[in-house]
């Protein structure tokens, strides 16, 4: 599916002169974040839209690899038919109207025109394709709405294309950077399973996000999620589990959301990171720019008592080991705390504590030898903390050599902290519960890898 994500010459069709309409929004996307190949847009009603030739139709365009299609739902099977006649191999159809809405005559219509043209079809009733690489986009998001992300190495499939952009808009925010997204929509021709394979062979794509409502054939989708999983982890969060969240999957996508358990159960066997929430998916994402831990010894620094406790709770429900420090830890950092602190993990700077306190206390963490993954928590609201403190953490987590999650409670005064930190590929987090389970997904996944090799 390679051409998919890469394509040289796109034609959009339905692009309007209305900046509202999602044809314009689409094409005049690409033109502006500069698109490495060619993009013609298609409507008969116009000559030229932004400057650019428009065709009346996709057999007078020069050539066509991918076509979008955002038109009313009745001229799409023809369209798809004109795109086959010109050699296109892949359609991407954003138009909403088929299955998802009782149109089963128009789902057959267009299903035989996609087999007759030998044309693979992404969606309908999708947002498409995000490659950051090349700058293909048909997210119909304006780019003054919705930030793009930088490129980066995590990939997402959506069968939501709307909730699939708030994690792109928030990926954004956070630094994240993100190399592709995919929402298919209806997936009547291409796959979760089929996207899930392609990643996991993409050379460009690290980590793997998925949401997901239903699944199109249970038993291929599961044995995939193992194989993939063996090379590169996957974050997935499931919707539609019971109720009258399941008729609300039907009614999205047409499709049935299936028996959550046996969803849960391939989750497990395949190792999957499940995440229960958007805010669970974020944490777990977040940590994965970090190295694997050899272990799950958990260090602990903090400057407030009262987070040193907490952290330490959570640290036992997830399972994890707050070891005694060795001798030789100890003795290297009482060469440089007061004689008020006790040397200890978790360790407790108190809130004296200055930059040069908590450098000194990172080292001696990240060198430690019985330390497999660090947690800080700062109160930059402490007088003796600054912004001075924010270059030692970023270079603990560029480090590499163990994965570190900070903590930065508070309000106004934490959240520019914090915004600076996850701009700088640094896992910060509001809570130490939050970090703590995202370590402790971080570990499982470790194991997944020690159990391939």
């Amino acid at each position: 599916m390679k051409e998919l994500f890469y394509p040289k010459h796109v034609a959009v069709v339905g692009v309007s002169k209305n900046p509202s309409k999602v044809g314009h929004v689409i094409f005049a996307n690409m033109v502006k974040m500069g698109f490495s190949g060619h993009v013609y847009p298609v409507n008969p009603k116009y000559k030229e839209v932004l400057g650019h030739k428009c065709y009346p139709s996709v057999e007078d365009v020069p050539k066509v690899d991918v076509v979008v299609i955002a038109v009313p739902a009745g001229f799409v099977p023809d369209i798809i038919r004109q795109a086959g006649k010109k050699g296109c191999k892949y359609a991407i159809v954003i138009s909403g109207g088929f299955g998802e809405a009782g149109n089963e005559e128009l789902t057959e219509r267009l299903m035989k025109a996609v087999k007759e043209s030998r044309i693979r079809m992404l969606g309908p009733n999708c947002i498409g394709i995000m490659n950051t690489k090349n700058r293909f986009d048909t997210v119909f998001f304006p780019l003054h709405k919705m930030i793009r992300p930088s490129y980066g190495r995590v990939s997402i499939i959506s069968q939501s294309g709307g909730l699939g952009t708030s994690i792109i808009d928030k990926s954004a925010y956070l630094g994240i950077g993100i190399g592709k997204f995919i929402s298919y929509g209806n997936a009547y021709d291409i796959d979760e399973t089929d996207i899930l394979s392609y990643l996991g062979k993409d050379e460009e794509t690290d980590v793997i996000v998925m949401y997901i409502e239903s699944v199109k054939n249970g038993k291929k989708f599961a044995e995939t999620l193992k194989e993939v999983n063996r090379k590169k982890p996957i974050i997935a969060l499931k919707a539609g589990k019971e109720g009258k969240a399941k008729e609300a999957a039907k009614t999205h996508t047409g499709s049935l959301a299936g028996d959550y358990l046996s969803f849960k159960a391939a989750f497990k066997t395949a190792g999957i990171l499940e995440a229960n929430s958007l805010s669970d998916l974020f944490d777990y994402l977040t940590i994965f720019n970090q190295p694997l831990p050899k272990g799950k010894n958990l260090g602990i620094i903090t400057n407030g008592g009262g987070l040193g406790v907490m952290s330490a709770d959570e640290a036992i429900r997830q399972h994890l080991n707050i070891v005694d420090l060795s001798k030789e830890d100890k003795e290297l950092l009482e060469e440089f705390l007061p004689e008020y602190v006790t040397p200890s993990n978790p360790l407790d700077l108190v809130a004296d504590a200055d930059v040069e306190r908590y450098k000194k206390a990172l080292d001696v963490f990240m060198n430690s030898k019985d330390i497999d993954m660090l947690l800080v928590n700062v109160l930059f609201q402490a007088p003796s903390i600054s912004e001075e403190l924010l270059n030692p953490i970023v270079r603990a987590a560029m480090d590499k050599r163990k994965p570190i999650a900070v903590v930065v409670p508070g309000g106004k005064w934490a959240e520019a902290f914090s915004s600076i930190l996850s701009m700088n590929g640094v896992p910060t987090y509001d809570a130490p519960e939050r970090a703590i389970r995202a370590l402790r997904k971080l570990y499982d996944y470790s194991k997944v890898v020690r159990q391939r090799e």
